[in-house]
């Protein structure tokens, strides 16, 4: 799909073919035919079932200087495709007032200021209207990189939006791909500079269930606590079960009120011995949460809250971009299409390209950036002369 604007060009395109170069090309020529001009940037995701060097050589050759990140995702959906596990998907941006600059920070989790710095790069170029930024799905302080990142763009109203990598639930080594690259461990950004409007939604679909609890003791990812007795013996108590793979689809509400929740962590990992339970970000010494579980109908429901909020936020955009949780997809199960179907549906003729991922990344919540189990989606508009 592609939509015009007399300052912004967005196209979308995924491939289910099981070769590599071939879904690559065809995602290519799809996007440059729906253009209509040189691109001046890229997303490029990829199933890590793939031969993902040869994605990355196969997009390098068909567009050698266009700027791209890119990432492995648990599956895609777009307009012409609504879900796909096994796929390739490519978004490529165009504008007579788009400017775009990559950048790279490897080792983030051990390297904090490598992050400030790709900020600082970035921001050199002037205030961008909207960041993407893509993570290593297994690197340790995601939450971290996001607010690293917006401290070195000096603007803490900077709109960044993105993913965290994923391997189809293997949790071995998610891919990124940069420049004419596969590799580990890093944090991509992609900017977009121009006169642009920007609109981002999130939603979840989990609901508290039972007390709520205080977090008594907790150092970063980890919470070795609630109300004072061993933070695992009240989960396994509340759940009947310390099984990792079932306690991801029940993340803790973090900062419950009788307003709700301010966002969710998931479960990563439980250590026995020590009575603890670590998340994939952190959740603050203090805080009240309180188990929460989700059925099928209402993380649907709040699916498609996303869409047609970002349809009234801002009308007739040029592209849709969704970032969502693997969870989601898990817990949906069969009907996991439907988030898909419900967005695009939502977007009527704009193009829009969604993936699945280990984590969720939106600026404008009310006290997080990084997020777990939740719908992200941003919309973009060129502004007319």
């Amino acid at each position: 799909m592609s939509r015009v604007s007399s300052k912004l060009l967005v196209a979308t395109a995924q491939s289910g073919d099981t070769d590599a170069a071939d879904a690559v090309t065809e995602v290519v020529r799809l996007c440059r035919a729906r253009l209509g001009r040189a691109p001046k940037g890229a997303i490029l995701f990829a199933a890590s079932s793939y031969d993902l060097e040869m994605v990355v050589a196969t997009f390098r050759h068909n567009l050698p200087d266009v700027p791209m990140i890119g990432c492995t995702s648990n599956a895609l959906f777009s307009n012409g495709e609504v879900f796909e596990r096994d796929s390739v998907g490519l978004c490529l941006f165009a504008g007579d007032g788009l400017l775009c600059q990559v950048g790279a920070a490897f080792e983030p989790g051990w390297h904090p200021e490598r992050v400030v710095e790709l900020g600082h790069a970035h921001a050199s170029m002037g205030r961008p209207a909207l960041t993407f930024l893509l993570q290593d799905g297994l690197a340790p302080n995601a939450a971290r990189v996001v607010e690293q990142l917006i401290e070195g763009l000096g603007n803490p109203a900077a709109h960044v939006v993105g993913g965290v990598a994923a391997d189809q639930h293997r949790f071995e080594q998610p891919a990124m791909f940069f420049g004419d690259k596969v590799v580990p461990r890093a944090a991509l950004a992609l900017s977009l500079y121009g006169p642009f409007d920007v609109a981002i939604q999130r939603a979840q679909g989990w609901t508290p269930v039972g007390a709520s609890l205080r977090v008594t003791h907790a150092v970063e990812d980890t919470i070795y606590e609630l109300d004072n007795q061993r933070a695992l013996d009240v989960v396994r108590g509340r759940l009947g079960t310390d099984d990792v793979d079932q306690l991801r689809c029940y993340p803790f509400a973090v900062n419950v009120s009788s307003a709700g929740y301010d966002y969710l962590r998931t479960i990563r990992s439980v250590d026995p011995q020590r009575g603890s339970v670590t998340c994939y970000a952190p959740v603050p010494e203090g805080a009240l949460v309180a188990v929460s579980d989700a059925q099928r109908s209402t993380v649907l429901a709040a699916s498609e809250t996303v869409g047609l909020s970002l349809r009234e936020d801002l009308e007739a955009p040029d592209g849709l971009l969704v970032f969502s949780s693997a969870t989601r997809e898990v817990v949906l199960g069969t009907r996991a299409p439907e988030e898909g179907e419900l967005i695009v549906g939502a977007a009527e003729s704009t193009p829009v390209l969604g993936m699945y991922g280990y984590g969720e990344i939106a600026t404008g919540g009310p006290s997080n950036r990084f997020h777990n189990n939740s719908c992200i989606a941003v919309a973009l508009r060129g502004r007319s002369a």
